[in-house]
């Protein structure tokens, strides 16, 4: 790193670690840039990916919450969240983030299909349908599209 005051630097060479599934260095590269600047909402999010990758989730909750406290309206580190909590199987709190993602983002069909799995995990089949029709309806992905209507045709036994 040229300067080592750059807090960009660190977080862009946490991404590259991060990308390499080198989740300790991306996350002490994290670290270096939340030092030179703890407001940056990104980081903390990206922090949190990584502890979520090690399966961290406490670790990984704790940063999405602060980079909700300095950027209330930041979808992504909601469905981040919401991701950590249905890992936890805290499956309520999972579809209140993913509801709240989709109110800042209402076109995120992995946050419907993930809304769905909650559902579904919390025996909610009709609440868990909805969901997948929801994120069918919106999805340009063909990855995300054929996951919901996977997911549709075992819940629909069709």
């Amino acid at each position: 790193i040229l300067n080592p005051k750059d807090a960009d630097a660190f977080t862009y060479r946490g991404n590259a670690y991060d990308d390499k599934k080198e989740y300790d260095r991306a996350i002490a590269d994290y670290n270096q840039a939340l030092l030179l600047n703890p407001k940056y909402a990104g980081v903390f999010n990206n922090r949190g990916l990584a502890y979520d990758n090690k399966k961290e989730y406490d670790r990984a909750i704790a940063d999405y919450n602060q980079a909700l406290l300095l950027n209330p309206k930041y979808a992504e580190a909601f469905y981040n969240r919401g991701n950590a909590y249905n890992h936890k199987k805290e499956y309520d709190r999972a579809i209140a983030d993913f509801n709240q993602a989709l109110l800042l983002n209402p076109k995120d069909a992995e946050a419907f299909n993930n809304r769905g799995l909650a559902y579904e995990l919390k025996d909610d089949k009709l609440k868990a349908i909805e969901s997948y029709r929801q994120a069918l309806a919106v999805a340009q992905d063909p990855q995300v599209k054929e996951l919901a209507q996977r997911k549709l045709k075992e819940l629909e036994g069709k």
